[in-house]
């Protein structure tokens, strides 16, 4: 790709000696900024703009910082229909259930988590029982080995989960989870402030 720019280097210096540095490109240079990005994904969603695009950017900033993640999703709870539905996502791979909707009182496991508040991780796919649910189904189906879901919360209510898978199995160690805590929580503050004009 860049083999003649290093000829031309290797000209110039006539045979003195040369260091190429060879670096990962300085993405964040280049990325718009997670928290920016966040509340600009969620406003345009909320009023049916959204664009892939703004959350696959999103996701990059994410892996910039935490390559292993190749999935993101954000679903969002509605306390009056009792539903959890899709807001934004990002996957690496196979594309995601499209607009998955679903009632929160069919997903147990998810209902714990929010009457809990607490954290899930689970470190192999492969080893956690089968459920019931379309969405487990699809995660164990496109390859992923390990999750982490956190409820997502304003104040006492529940608004939604986020969602990060990994292809990698045990890929959310805890100085995974401490960065990516930032991430969520900055996040998470910025949507429900972003939503809370709409609803």
């Amino acid at each position: 790709l860049q083999r003649q720019d290093f000829i031309e280097i290797f000209e110039a210096m006539e045979g003195r000696p040369v260091t190429v540095r060879l670096l990962d490109p300085p993405l964040h240079e280049f990325l718009p900024d997670l928290t920016e990005l966040s509340v600009k994904v969620a406003l345009e969603d909320e009023r049916g703009e959204h664009s892939d695009r703004d959350s696959e950017l999103l996701h990059a900033v994410l892996r910039r910082d935490l390559p292993a993640i190749d999935r993101v999703a954000v679903a969002m709870y509605d306390a009056r229909s009792g539903k959890l539905r899709t807001f934004v996502h990002s996957t690496c791979g196979a594309s995601p259930i499209s607009l998955y909707e679903v009632p929160l009182a069919e997903v147990k496991s998810l209902e714990v988590l929010a009457r809990e508040r607490r954290d899930r991780i689970i470190d192999d796919l492969t080893r956690h029982p089968a459920s019931e649910s379309q969405h487990a189904r699809w995660l164990a189906s496109t390859g992923y080995r390990s999750s982490y879901t956190r409820p997502l919360l304003e104040g006492d209510a529940l608004i939604g989960f986020v969602f990060c898978d990994s292809a990698q199995p045990a890929a959310f160690t805890p100085e995974v989870l401490e960065r990516l805590d930032v991430h969520v929580r900055l996040a998470s503050m910025l949507l429900q402030q972003a939503l809370a004009p709409v609803r």
